[in-house]
């Protein structure tokens, strides 16, 4: 029903990883305008991507507005996040089933796994602009422990 859609990996310093990474032969694709994107990814022909991101100090105080808007499970993956060293720290999963991976049928999702005894958040929305201009929308729940 679900498999790996993306891998994310905390950087130190955004900039200085989309450049090695570039330098190692890797296409890498701006989560934002580079300017003050805090995100970035790397695509593969086939399989999970790799985000990376950087977690400035000052967004630690952000935590405990994201646990009223959003709730516990976010407010501690953000506190963990904030205090995790570079490297591979987090994963996501989508539907395997590309009709099933629809936003619109995150819902659907969020129930199964409900029903095999899994907590979840409820689902969360966002949107990103991406340096071309494109607005991506994209949403995801968080597994409650």
């Amino acid at each position: 029903m679900l498999k790996i859609s993306h891998i994310q990996c905390r950087v130190n310093n955004i900039k200085k990883a989309v450049s090695d990474f570039e330098k190692a032969g890797f296409h890498v694709e701006w989560g934002r305008n580079p300017k003050n994107s805090l995100n970035a990814f790397i695509w593969f022909e086939q399989g999970p991507f790799l985000e990376l991101f950087e977690m400035k100090r000052f967004m630690s105080a952000i935590s405990f507005p994201l646990g009223i808007i959003y709730g516990k499970s976010m407010r501690e993956r953000w506190q963990k996040w904030m205090v995790q060293r570079e490297g591979l720290i987090d994963f996501a999963l989508e539907g395997y089933e590309e009709d099933i991976a629809k936003q619109e049928n995150l819902n659907l999702v969020k129930r199964k796994i409900n029903n095999l005894g899994i907590g979840t958040s409820k689902v969360l929305n966002g949107r990103r602009k991406k340096p071309s201009g494109e607005v991506v929308t994209y949403g995801f729940f968080l597994s409650i422990t």
